[in-house]
């Protein structure tokens, strides 16, 4: 037959980015690893849940740890990475069954700057090489994580990680957005409702698919008869993990709690002693009262709450509905809470939440309740303290899942 018909006979190389556009790619900063060129970027991918890579996420973890007195949010991801933690959460997959995607694209924001290491992570265990756009605006954590990895991968014993990864910053650019969309498997979105209607405008490889994180909001509820039961010394260690859960971020965290829903009327004196002992909790600098003036009077304005009242560092006000809470703006120290007499009437009301704390002895009836109430979506029910807790389920997906494919 190739007497007939001449084929050409190629060597077949590992997958390189195709279409090189150099113009293109010339605004494109790439800030980890430091000087890294495109030509030496690697997209075959590894094995799921590779040697290497779980080397390279150990000794990550072990850094981490390190920063514990000089940056907490460090820290906090590299206990969540610690070497028991991440076998328990691996054991739950059958790996012979798994296998990478490919290229993986990430866009995150800047408000909470741990998810965009996060989001790499969880491609890079199942193997893939990621792009992790980063957005224009530094943050001390990011800059401070950043220049680990950058350390990390000037060593030797890392270079197989460094070269399927490439963290970068470029100005809007949908053309450069649209470059790294139709050559990925997967583009992961991570921003606010309009960020992401504008990116999914921009074209998606057919092969690919997509992840997006838009904006949530997150619950706290308070079970009345269990704070009655409460020490001094218990009621305090309350009061402080959960303005853990609420201060961080300034409230812009997904996973944060605007909305604090009192199981049971509260006595005069436990409403006033919680509210002052968690506005205690929140520094001056914390509560912006323009800020929480402007996003009390929007609510307001809009009819949504009532009852307004300035409490210490904060601004509280009741809402009549948990789906009126995602047209509130929240921020500088500005809740809002309702009193409902038994948990079956909230949950009938039409509301989605990321995160529901749940703060009281009887998480188990919470969640069965959940399973018989579709109106009410969420997605997560966490203690007091671990609303911001990294975890590989998130937002109802499984992070692991979603950055492979399943060999059937």
């Amino acid at each position: 037959m190739q007497r007939h018909v001449p084929l050409a006979i190629t060597e077949i190389t590992p997958a390189k980015m195709p279409h090189w556009d150099d113009a293109l790619l010339a605004s494109v900063d790439v800030v980890c690893p430091r000087n890294a060129t495109w030509s030496a970027f690697e997209l075959e991918p590894l094995v799921v849940y590779s040697e290497p890579v779980i080397r390279f996420v150990t000794e990550l973890s072990r850094r981490l740890l390190l920063l514990a007195n000089s940056q907490p949010d460090l820290a906090a991801l590299g206990f969540f990475l610690r070497p028991a933690a991440l076998k328990q959460a691996l054991q739950q997959y059958n790996h012979t069954d798994l296998m990478p995607l490919g290229l993986t694209f990430h866009l995150v924001p800047s408000n909470v700057p741990t998810v965009a290491f996060y989001s790499w992570l969880a491609a890079l265990l199942q193997g893939n090489s990621t792009v992790v756009r980063l957005s224009s605006r530094h943050n001390l954590v990011q800059d401070a994580m950043l220049n680990l990895l950058n350390l990390m991968f000037s060593e030797a014993e890392w270079q197989e990680i460094a070269a399927r990864v490439r963290f970068v910053r470029y100005p809007h650019n949908d053309a450069i957005t649209e470059y790294f969309s139709t050559h990925c498997y997967s583009r992961v979105i991570w921003g606010g409702d309009n960020t992401i209607r504008e990116i999914r405008k921009i074209p998606l490889s057919a092969k690919a698919k997509e992840l997006c994180f838009p904006d949530r909001k997150s619950v706290a509820v308070l079970d009345t008869d269990y704070l009655n039961t409460l020490n001094a010394h218990d009621f305090m260690q309350l009061i402080q993990r959960l303005s853990l859960d609420i201060s961080q971020f300034n409230q812009q965290a997904c996973a944060s709690p605007v909305l604090l829903v009192w199981l049971g009327m509260p006595s005069p004196e436990l409403w006033q002693r919680f509210w002052l002992l968690l506005s205690g909790q929140f520094p001056d600098a914390f509560a912006d009262k323009l800020e929480q003036t402007v996003n009390l009077q929007l609510a307001a304005c809009d009819g949504v709450i009532s009852d307004a009242a300035q409490v210490g560092h904060l601004t509280v006000a009741a809402i009549s509905n948990a789906s009126d809470v995602s047209r509130c703006t929240f921020g500088a120290g500005f809740l809002v809470y309702q009193i409902v007499d038994v948990l079956a009437t909230w949950l009938t009301q039409s509301a989605s939440f990321q995160t529901c704390v749940y703060v009281g002895t009887d998480k188990a009836h919470l969640v069965e309740s959940l399973k018989q109430s579709p109106t009410m979506r969420i997605d997560r029910v966490c203690p007091a303290g671990q609303a911001l807790a990294f975890d590989w389920i998130w937002d109802g997906h499984d992070m692991l899942r979603q950055f492979s494919r399943i060999l059937g």
